[in-house]
């Protein structure tokens, strides 16, 4: 178990810290928190896809801590709707498909 808080500007008492916004989308956009604050081995997590790397962990890199691309997000969302809608991420169906068909023709 552990705790989870929306925390101020400063992550430094933090292990793991989430840019959950769109900064990050514009080379122009500010940073979400105090990047200068990050401590070695805090995971910096970003939901932002394009560009790969964004300002904020090219910062974290830089200050040693663990990183976790938007990329990583959206591959885990798209295995869980395939199992969800009856299917698996390469297009098979799953042993879930004929349960879904039966549930929709209620």
């Amino acid at each position: 178990a552990c705790r989870v808080v929306a925390g101020p500007a400063n992550p430094k008492d933090y292990d793991i810290v989430v840019n959950a916004t769109s900064l990050g989308m514009h080379a122009s956009d500010p940073l979400p928190f105090d990047a200068a604050r990050l401590v070695p081995g805090t995971l910096v997590v970003e939901v932002i896809m394009r560009p790969e790397t964004t300002a904020l962990l090219a910062r974290a890199e830089v200050a040693g801590c663990h990183l976790h691309h938007g990329r990583h997000m959206l591959d885990s969302q798209i295995a869980l709707l395939a199992g969800f809608l009856g299917a698996t991420p390469d297009g098979r169906l799953s042993d879930a498909a004929p349960q879904l068909q039966e549930n929709r023709a209620r």
